[in-house]
């Protein structure tokens, strides 16, 4: 990312994308998701006018909730119940004609994807060759940041984040739009705090 991106925050659109698989049930992984979710949900309702983020869960199936408040993510924690694989490209396939879309007007000046998860997901090809697919339609980096937290110790997990945000660049003509970062390290930051180190890490 760009070191001197400038966020407006009044036209910044988020994703928020949660794994909900069945290893989301280990070491507090799941309550850690929600902190962190929460955290952005609420601090972005008090930023955005519209008060809402674009909520989607992945967990054996995919599930778009959509545009959502803070007291309705806090609901579907409540009652989620972490099940099956973690097909995490199939949930960025979701959003991502929305995204295109907004790239493409002038509805918003950044968007911001943050996706939380404590695996590798089942089909890396796909995660890579979505965002590959986004990168094709901006024209700067500080129009997009996707942003990879982990929650739990898995080794593996974090070996394949950090291959996928050191390597992607070479894939999205130079730009340099992936970032990550534990759970432990995000759980420090404020949401503007958090949305800023995206943009500019």
């Amino acid at each position: 990312m760009s070191l001197t991106a400038t966020i407006d925050f009044d036209r910044l659109a988020v994703y928020l994308l949660a794994d909900l698989s069945g290893s989301m049930k280990s070491e507090k992984r799941l309550q850690n998701a929600q902190e962190i979710g929460m955290m952005l949900a609420t601090e972005m309702a008090e930023i955005d006018d519209d008060g809402k983020i674009h909520f989607v869960t992945f967990g054996g199936r995919v599930k778009e909730i959509g545009p959502s408040t803070p007291d309705e993510i806090q609901k579907y924690f409540d009652t989620a119940k972490p099940l099956g694989s973690t097909p995490m490209g199939e949930a960025i396939n979701v959003i991502q004609d929305d995204i295109i879309q907004r790239l493409t007007g002038l509805e918003a000046a950044h968007q911001l994807v943050v996706i939380i998860t404590d695996g590798e997901p089942d089909k890396q090809s796909e995660v890579v060759n979505s965002i590959i697919e986004i990168s094709k339609h901006i024209t700067h980096d500080s129009q997009i940041a996707i942003l990879f937290i982990q929650v739990g110790s898995d080794e593996t997990a974090r070996k394949y984040l950090e291959t996928l945000d050191d390597g992607i660049a070479k894939y999205t003509n130079g730009f340099d739009i992936v970032d990550t970062m534990h759970f432990t390290d995000a759980a420090k930051l404020t949401a503007r705090e958090l949305i800023l180190h995206a943009f500019n890490d």
